[in-house]
């Protein structure tokens, strides 16, 4: 099915879903629970907002969740869960199900624009929120067409030849080494874009964020230059690498490697630089400054150098990378 907004109408959260707090649970008391089948629901805005699952649960499942404290992420959770603080909880008023629970997750997350750390979104801004929803004849929320929208996106399971047995395991602490991402790769700032440049095309925009990888939407433009197979990081840190041809704004940093390296190398490397992620946010930016001193621990080899053969046979090692291109 292709979106159709024509008949779409604006709809206020709260005539729909009853807004409330989760009960705040620590992670120190769910590991005494143990591991088990519920979901341990976070601010964080990747894995549903999922930190790990545990044999607890405080909250009731087929419900949105809200995170509170950073940018306002969606998502939908079907099963009992548990949640930390600031995990707000959005309780249907109608018959929600997995489907139309996606489908909301995603048009609420449209509206992360609107919140950032100085500016944190709260149960009331949540129910006076106004969202643009396909309408049924009576101008009513289309419940049926959003279900059947997401259920026409089912596809088959991705299958891999690679048992996850056969994967290499890491290597001892005392064989990793430090090294300046200055040092590994030359890198360039993008460039500015205005909306009156970004005319309607097939290229996509990158700007900073998680969501969607960071693309903003897709354009053509002939005011700053078209990258392709780099490693980008932006003002938060969040990295991603990019085989494909984009063009990034001024928010982006375009890395390329000094030495030659592929794909599987470039995505270990992705890896490491992720897990400094958390260093970066809205009051501590990542700049073209940061890189020249930025340092990350990689595998060596017997002379201290990068160890490019072992990242490569590791990410090769890993189930589904047969179907890296």
């Amino acid at each position: 099915m292709k979106i159709d907004t024509v008949e779409w109408k604006e709809f206020v959260i709260g005539d729909y879903f009853n807004v409330s707090g989760t009960k705040t649970t620590r992670i120190e008391d769910l590991i005494e629970y143990g591991n088990g089948i519920y979901p341990y629901v976070t601010t964080q805005a990747s894995n549903n907002g999922v930190a790990g699952f545990y044999n607890f649960s405080t909250e009731s499942g087929n419900v949105l969740t809200i995170d509170s404290a950073v940018v306002g992420f969606c998502s939908y959770q079907e099963s009992p869960f548990s949640a930390s603080d600031h995990v707000e909880k959005l309780t249907p008023k109608f018959a929600l199900n997995r489907y139309i629970g996606l489908f909301l997750a995603a048009i609420i997350n449209r509206e992360q624009y609107k919140y950032s750390y100085g500016r944190k979104c709260n149960q009331n801004q949540i129910r006076e929120t106004v969202v643009k929803l396909p309408a049924a004849a009576d101008d009513s929320p289309n419940w049926d067409y959003m279900e059947r929208y997401i259920k026409s996106l089912h596809y088959k399971p991705i299958s891999t030849k690679i048992e996850k047995k056969e994967s290499l395991p890491l290597r001892e602490i005392n064989r990793w080494d430090e090294f300046r991402v200055g040092k590994l790769f030359d890198h360039v700032r993008g460039k500015r874009i205005t909306k009156e440049n970004r005319i309607n095309g097939n290229i996509p925009l990158v700007t900073a964020g998680f969501q969607n990888q960071g693309i903003a939407g897709y354009i053509e433009t002939d005011i700053c230059e078209l990258y392709s197979d780099k490693i980008t990081i932006d003002m938060f840190g969040n990295t991603f690498y990019r085989k494909y041809s984009f063009y990034c704004d001024d928010n982006i940093l375009a890395l390329t490697p000094k030495h030659s390296i592929n794909v599987y190398t470039k995505l270990f490397i992705v890896t490491a630089l992720n897990a400094d992620k958390y260093r970066y946010s809205y009051g501590r930016q990542y700049r073209q400054k940061d890189i020249k001193k930025h340092v990350i621990k990689l595998p060596v080899t017997a002379r201290g150098e990068p160890d490019w053969d072992y990242m490569e046979h590791y990410i090769k090692s890993l189930p589904y990378s047969d179907k890296i291109q």
